[in-house]
């Protein structure tokens, strides 16, 4: 979403605010921490994809075919295949690097946005946020725990991070 509100202005499309909450930042960072750390999140990214190819594959019979990648359940092998097959990049590392939102990418960003993560995140590393570019329209809000996505306060309603979306997107409606 961030990539999207940067490069919005000079699309000629209106974005009045941004929030991403945990999002990926380097996705090489972030495939290389699914594949060392506990596997319930490679797991549960693998399911959620084979999901979504099945899905598409039946929608769009003949149009695509993942039986290979269906039977794969390794989610570097799947990216690879995919990314040469349908994505238009020579290599999945262009691939990557295209999908990045550190180095400069965020550098001309005018539009108000607001990123969340926390440095806990066993999927989003946090040393990546030093690879962020500093623009003022960027707010940052790191968090010592809130793993990935897991900004509660409580177990019914809305969290924090809920709320503070909320109000964020109000002021940038109201402004």
């Amino acid at each position: 979403m961030l990539r999207v509100a940067a490069a919005a202005p000079g699309a000629g499309i209106e974005v009045t605010h941004a929030v991403g909450v945990s999002p990926v930042l380097d996705p090489a960072n972030c495939l290389d921490a699914m594949e060392r750390g506990w596997s319930l999140y490679h797991d549960y990214f693998v399911r959620k994809w084979l999901r979504s190819l099945r899905l598409k594959q039946r929608a769009w019979p003949g149009e695509f075919t993942f039986d290979d990648l269906i039977s794969s359940r390794n989610l570097r092998e799947m990216t690879q295949e995919l990314v040469l097959r349908h994505a238009g990049y020579d290599d999945v590392d262009d691939y990557f690097r295209g999908y990045a939102i550190t180095e400069d990418r965020l550098a001309d960003l005018v539009v108000p946005s607001t990123l969340i993560t926390a440095l806990d995140d066993p999927i989003i590393p946090a040393g990546d946020l030093s690879r962020l570019a500093k623009p003022s329209a960027l707010k940052v809000i790191v968090t010592e725990t809130g793993g990935h996505c897991g900004f509660f306060d409580s177990l019914t309603g809305p969290g924090w991070a809920d709320r503070l979306i909320l109000r964020e997107l109000q002021q940038s409606a109201a402004a």
